[in-house]
């Protein structure tokens, strides 16, 4: 007798029904991993936040005052007020409570980071600080340069108008008499004189002679309570250098650019971008301090055609598409506003790569997750530090 010899493997068939079960497995796995991962990313996105917030409580505890914004808004009797610029940033203020005294120890004090007279102050800005960025931020590219960049905004001020959601125009005020533009509870420092003779600049990057201020705020004047008032926030993904798109431009004069600063004659501008401005991206910069006025970017009243309509919010995550943005706004058919614009998308406002919203420390160091929903009333009393405002914290959180 001849043994029928048995058959090993499988059959075409059965082969095909194996791949498509994988593959169906696969599909399932493959948005519930993506889902991990995104949750893994906003938790240390929050974590992040959470040191920088602590690190400013520690400089509080080191000096009696918190640090400055880095960008700040100085109400002045009689008139409207001005913006002015620190010499330093607020994250080159925080590096030694943030593990990185070393980089902090190689910034000469009263410098521009930019100023390549002072090599030490460049090494230092070009250090890249794991804690100042946001690992779930999308569309980030390398600074050309190799400067450090952060993914987070100080809050220097905020000029949304509690009645109309829109950004206020310029001098307008509350039924009080109160300017609506008010600072926010990390305000400009502007008294320690810089290496140029100087305290301070303004927004055209121009020195200032006169003291800005009396230094950075003090704990007992955010009379809302440092658990009531915002003090950072996520400014995370697509904040790129003005080289690289989608990308955003500071309309803010760099002053080393300008000869009047340096005594008539300019050093090499190795470090100084084309447009002549500050760089947003840049954690040394002081422009990474930001003020929250939401869209549109236009005073309203005043140059009603930039204004994009007048469409309040939303105030966070706003103008997210498409990327670089010129997609209409909520409400209107208008395409002007792309990210290269401030106050539009990323640039200059509250934005991240999260679902639904963004993370914000606020002054006592605890963390929260704001929705994109939030109103702009709340938005204000968020971030004002003795504005007298209670809101309800279910319309935000």
């Amino acid at each position: 007798m001849i043994a029928r010899r048995q058959r090993n493997g499988f059959t075409l068939i059965e082969l095909l029904v194996v791949i498509a079960i994988i593959a169906i497995l696969i599909g399932l796995l493959v948005p519930a991993v993506q889902k991990v991962r995104a949750a893994a990313s906003r938790t240390q996105c929050a974590n992040n936040l959470k040191q920088l917030g602590l690190a400013a409580l520690n400089y509080e505890s080191s000096y009696s005052k918190l640090p400055t914004s880095g960008e700040g808004w100085v109400p002045q009797s009689g008139v409207t007020g001005t913006k002015y610029y620190d010499t330093v940033s607020f994250f080159t203020q925080i590096l030694p409570y943030v593990e990185q005294k070393a980089a902090f120890d190689m910034y000469v004090p009263g410098t521009l980071y930019n100023d390549p007279t002072y090599p030490g102050s460049q090494a230092s800005a070009m250090t890249q600080v794991p804690t100042f960025l946001c690992p779930g931020a999308e569309g980030v590219s390398p600074d050309p340069l190799g400067f450090g960049q952060t993914a987070y905004m100080p809050i220097a001020y905020c000029d949304i108008d509690p009645a109309t959601g829109l950004r206020a125009a310029k001098g307008a005020t509350l039924p009080n008499g109160q300017l609506i533009k008010q600072p926010g509870a990390y305000q400009v420092q502007g008294n320690t004189k810089d290496k140029y003779g100087f305290y301070g600049y303004d927004g055209n990057g121009i020195g200032q002679l006169a003291k800005l201020g009396q230094g950075g705020n003090t704990i007992a004047n955010i009379t809302d309570g440092t658990s009531n008032t915002i003090a950072i926030g996520e400014d995370s993904s697509y904040r790129n250098h003005e080289t690289l798109f989608p990308f955003q431009l500071s309309p803010t004069v760099d002053p080393m650019s300008i000869a009047a600063n340096f005594g008539g004659t300019l050093p090499a501008q190795t470090f100084v971008n084309a447009s002549g401005k500050r760089a947003i991206n840049r954690w040394a910069d002081p422009e990474t301090g930001n003020g929250v006025s939401g869209p549109p970017s236009g005073d309203p009243g005043t140059n009603p055609v930039s204004n994009y309509g007048g469409v309040p919010g939303p105030y966070v995550n706003q103008n997210s598409f498409p990327i670089g943005g010129g997609g209409p706004l909520v409400g209107t058919a208008t395409t002007s506003c792309t990210w290269a614009q401030n106050n539009c998308g990323p640039n200059d406002e509250l934005f991240s790569s999260h679902d639904g919203g963004c993370n914000v420390v606020f002054v006592d160091g605890h963390v929260a997750f704001i929705r994109q929903t939030v109103t702009f009333p709340t938005i204000r009393y968020l971030m004002l530090p003795a504005d007298s405002q209670t809101f309800d914290m279910r319309d935000a959180f």
